[in-house]
């Protein structure tokens, strides 16, 4: 069978073509603006939230590593005044020990005390020693020693000193001008003084002598160096009271039959009279708040009202 004509368009083929503008179709030109829109949207997003947030979160952080630092330091302060406040209990106990070896007012009125004691303490023997002593001597000798007077003569007078010697304080004199603050004065001339110690202490000086041989000299020296307060000896002078004689002229001699003898073990000892000067070193007193008056200004009278 022959089929003739044209090829005839069904509806679908004839439906409109979709509107258009700026030659584009309507889907794409709203596709476009929606994506431009988004662009604008996400740059505003970005502009005036993220930007903001991320200002804030960093103005947070800073702050938080600030607080932080602040925290380290509050405790490594906290560490230094803990460390402070033990280092001052510490120079405060060293502060003690030193002040309590410095004397004290009432210790000045012991010295002299002290000092005969000491030298009582080396005269404990001195009897004992003179017995064993006149022992080598001879007779005639041993006999001038059994009365006080008689010893006293026959070794001012013949042996020209003891024959054990027996110390004694001549001289313990206090300044005149009892206690003084030490001044820059007084650290220019006095060597063991620091400039430092200018108006910080106060010291008072006295002037001793003694007399003894060398080693109870010796011992009484080691003695004051174990007294409690603080004393310096200065100006040290020791002089011979009677001079060794190395002739053997000036000495005892005793008459045997192969001739005359002198007597080694039987010879006046020699005498030596140390002087020098004591500082008593004190601490200064505490500045004592100035006194108010007692009685305050009476108040004047009231005036008698005159009579009506």
């Amino acid at each position: 069978m022959t089929v003739s004509g044209d090829y005839t368009r069904n509806d679908y083929d004839a439906a409109p073509e979709p509107a258009k503008v700026f030659g584009l179709p309507m889907p794409t030109f709203l596709g476009g603006l929606l994506g431009i829109g988004g662009l604008l949207l996400s740059g505003w997003l970005l502009m005036n939230v993220v930007l903001p947030l991320n200002e804030e979160a960093a103005a947070v952080k800073t702050e938080l590593e600030e607080s932080e630092r602040r925290v380290a330091e509050a405790a490594e302060i906290e560490d230094q005044l803990r460390q402070a406040k033990a280092d001052l209990v510490k120079v405060e106990r060293q502060k003690q020990q030193v002040m309590s070896l410095f004397a004290e007012d009432k210790d000045l009125k012991t010295i002299l005390l002290d000092l005969n004691q000491l030298i009582e303490k080396n005269n404990a023997g001195v009897i004992a020693a003179r017995q064993a002593k006149l022992a080598n001597c001879p007779p005639e000798i041993r006999q001038q020693y059994s009365t006080l007077a008689r010893r006293q003569k026959i070794e001012s007078q013949l042996l020209k000193g003891p024959l054990v010697a027996e110390a004694k304080l001549k001289t313990y004199k206090p300044d005149k001008k009892g206690i003084q603050v030490v001044t820059a004065a007084d650290v220019s001339k006095d060597t063991y003084l620091k400039p430092a110690l200018a108006g910080q202490l106060r010291r008072q000086t006295i002037e001793v002598s003694m007399e003894g041989n060398f080693a109870q000299t010796q011992s009484i020296f080691r003695t004051i160096e174990r007294l409690k307060p603080l004393l310096i000896v200065k100006d040290l002078k020791v002089v011979r009271k009677r001079a060794v004689s190395g002739s053997q002229v000036d000495g005892i001699y005793a008459v045997t039959p192969g001739g005359v003898q002198f007597l080694a073990n039987c010879q006046p000892e020699v005498l030596t009279i140390t002087s020098f000067k004591l500082d008593a070193l004190l601490p200064l007193k505490p500045v004592e708040p100035a006194k108010t008056a007692a009685n305050p200004a009476a108040s004047p009278a009231p005036t008698a009202s005159p009579a009506p």
